[in-house]
């Protein structure tokens, strides 16, 4: 994203922001003042406001997806996705709501705070909805972030491989180990496709419409006799079995997830034009985070042997070595090709880091609007709040008490806010994590408690501030001001 186009972004978003935040308050009608003997009634704000306010901010969501991706499908479904995570946001804050109405407590000091949040125009809903949808899109980032991290750099062992060769003929063994000067294990490579599962041939059209690994596309085929060091046998006895006479294959258990097989199912390979029939041996797992060669389909040593192949290789490098082995080897051997995975890597982690950048941005200003909500709902309801305070204070309420009914407000709003993003933020990171990336999950529970540490503070800061003039309100000061008094 060009920096005019993230100039750009942020106006049309502050514009955006700040009609979503103070549009519902024209709803809000005769908010006149509210006398001590005498209260007329507050008419209750209308829902047009409410009904514009998110249109424009869908649009607009749209509007800048599109922008940036010039893809309307992934704008529209970038755009549904917010406003599903709004209604249902919605919808569970109303709930919660609910049952903290009708939650029946002891103590005077909180239940006086629980009243408060159903204050006439106090709108909390709107300010618990907009807190959860903002750090809900925050947390996931974070924890997104924080899992592919973990996943891909931090879980990346200083031995492990960093450099890996693609096709090496196998009459440049020998020449290949010579330049790299050290010991090189080769993989073999074969090329194949699965044409048949038990006999039914695979329709590789409709593999293909799959969104994850499918069966209809091309297989790199290898062959040993052996288990790698991060493998390890979920189903089966061995890797091949002994009893068996017939061609035998070992599969990785990312085969099961693309079509559902198991031990003693026969595969049908073509390699280059000759099918060949093989009958499952064994099932493998592997250790996901870890950066060895590895391949879904293994056979026996006298099975592909003979098969036209070529061979992989991986080495571990220090980075001062990468560039000049590169130039070796394709000066050396033009049709291998050199992956530095390391600079992916890196490559990979500066873009999630602008990329979260950028959503957490218009995530703040988001927060930023629930906070101005908070402070203009804390004015609108200004009187009601005075007139409570006073009521107090002339019962012989400290003004200690009123601080605490009013920090504990603000607190169940944080933490009520804080809470449900949290969780919708972790059911999404799992879906995530386990339907789209394939990496395993962690939630960071402790950094997220840090997080909901801080804005839990925020938010009773800033009720807090808003509501000082409040607090110093002197009884009499306020009796005098009443005409009607």
């Amino acid at each position: 994203v060009s920096w005019v186009g993230l100039f750009e972004s942020v106006i049309l978003g502050l514009l955006v922001v700040g009609v979503f935040a103070f549009l519902p308050l024209y709803g809000l009608k005769d908010m006149r003042p509210v006398m001590i003997f005498r209260r007329e009634p507050v008419s209750s704000p209308t829902k047009w406001p409410y009904y514009v306010s998110a249109a424009m901010l869908l649009c607009f969501i749209f509007a800048l997806v599109f922008w940036h991706m010039q893809d309307v499908r992934i704008g529209v479904y970038f755009a549904l996705g917010i406003g599903a995570l709004i209604i249902l946001s919605a919808g569970t804050t109303r709930f919660v709501l609910m049952g903290l109405n009708c939650w029946h407590v002891q103590s005077l000091l909180v239940r006086q705070a629980v009243r408060g949040l159903f204050r006439q125009g106090n709108a909390t809903q709107s300010i618990v909805i907009t807190l959860t949808v903002s750090l809900c899109v925050i947390f996931s980032i974070f924890l997104i972030e924080k899992n592919l991290d973990y996943t891909f750099v931090q879980s990346f062992p200083s031995n492990s491989p960093n450099l890996f060769f693609v096709d090496i003929q196998p009459d440049q063994k020998g020449p290949f180990s010579q330049i790299i000067n050290r010991k090189v294990q080769f993989y073999p490579i074969v090329r194949a496709r699965v044409t048949a599962l038990n006999g039914q041939p695979i329709n590789r059209q409709k593999e293909q419409k799959k969104r994850q690994d499918n069966l209809g596309r091309m297989f790199n085929l290898t062959y040993r006799s052996h288990l790698l060091i991060d493998e390890k046998i979920i189903a089966g006895d061995s890797l091949f079995r002994k009893d068996w006479t017939e061609t035998q294959v070992s599969i990785l258990d990312t085969v099961v997830h693309m079509k559902e097989m198991k031990v003693g199912d026969t595969l049908t390979f073509k390699i280059q034009g000759v099918p060949l029939k093989a009958r499952i041996a064994s099932i493998r797992s592997r250790d996901r985070e870890s950066f060895s060669p590895f391949f879904y389909f293994v056979f026996q040593n006298k099975t592909l042997s003979e098969a036209p192949q070529t061979l992989f290789a991986a080495i571990r490098a220090t980075q001062n070595q990468v560039g000049r082995l590169q130039n070796k080897i394709v000066t050396k051997f033009p049709n291998v090709s050199v992956i530095d995975i390391s600079a992916t890597i890196r490559t990979f982690a500066r873009l999630m880091r602008q990329l979260s950048k950028i959503i957490n941005f218009f995530s703040i200003l988001s927060i930023i609007s629930g906070i101005l909500i908070l402070v203009s709902a804390v004015f609108a309801t200004r009187s009601e709040r005075i007139l409570e305070s006073v009521y107090y204070k002339i019962l012989g309420a400290p003004r200690s008490f009123v601080l605490k009914v009013l920090t504990l407000e603000n607190l169940a709003i944080g933490l009520l806010s804080s809470v449900m993003a949290l969780i919708m933020a972790q059911i999404a990171t799992w879906m995530i994590c386990r339907y789209i990336l394939d990496i395993s999950y962690r939630a960071f529970i402790l950094s997220c408690i840090g997080i909901i540490f801080i804005t839990v503070l925020l938010v009773i800061f800033i009720g807090f501030t808003a509501s000082w003039s409040i607090l110093t309100k002197k009884p009499v000061t306020y009796l005098r001001e009443q005409p009607d008094a």
